[in-house]
């Protein structure tokens, strides 16, 4: 018995001096960090997030590309600022998640229900702000003032919508269809390398657009 246990220590990595911390990528649904103390021959695991190029959209701007061009295509029906709006306000949920290091990252907001919240918000804060504008001597940036309470509308729908539908394709996390159905069609329809090129292709297209009908017609759209 002896000889047998002699054999299978024989057999073992050297021992750890220090503690290290591996890092062990579980399939795409998490990693975990583990550290090891070969004091105690005990392990502890905590979930952390990892975000790796090929598998989450980098920043929030990405999504304002698609904006641009709509806004571009439309300006007196979809309002740009509204469309970042929203796309802003949906990925503080993400921000949070990773901050706190909580799981999923992309929850709530990030369903169309969640999403349909954000446009209402959007629209509500839009008014609000508005109507307090000359009390409150707020500047009219990008003349926002002059919206229409349609071309906000519009402008966070197609913002909060497409965030969806894009992160939907590239997250394996979200639920978009939450609480009705916890499948997610759209993961993966599209390569990730297409969705980030379409992404930066339509806002550059999109700033384009914009510049010509600013010089033929001159700066008579609103933001």
């Amino acid at each position: 018995m002896h000889h047998l246990f002699h054999q299978i220590y024989s057999q073992l990595p050297p021992p750890i001096t220090e503690p290290q911390i591996l890092f062990i990528s579980l399939g795409r649904r998490a990693s975990y960090k583990v550290m090891f103390k070969t004091t105690l021959l005990q392990f502890s695991c905590k979930p952390f997030i990892r975000y790796s190029e090929s598998e989450h959209m980098p920043i929030t701007p990405f999504h304002f590309g698609p904006g641009a061009l709509l806004h571009a295509v439309a300006p007196k029906h979809v309002s740009f600022i509204s469309f970042c709006m929203a796309n802003v306000l949906i990925d503080c949920e993400s921000l949070y998640n990773l901050v706190n290091q909580q799981q999923p990252v992309h929850a709530f907001f990030h369903t169309y229900i969640g999403a349909t919240l954000v446009i209402a918000a959007v629209v509500l804060l839009f008014l609000g702000l508005r109507g307090f504008a000359s009390r409150l001597w707020l500047p009219d940036l990008l003349r926002w003032r002059e919206l229409s309470s349609k071309q906000v509308v519009m402008g966070a729908a197609l913002g909060a919508y497409s965030h969806i539908v894009l992160d939907s394709v590239m997250h394996h996390d979200i639920q978009p269809l939450s609480p009705f159905a916890l499948s997610n069609a759209l993961l993966g329809a599209v390569p990730l390398s297409t969705l980030h090129l379409a992404c930066l292709a339509a806002g550059v297209l999109g700033v384009g657009l914009a510049t010509v009908r600013w010089f033929v017609a001159g700066d008579e759209n609103a933001p």
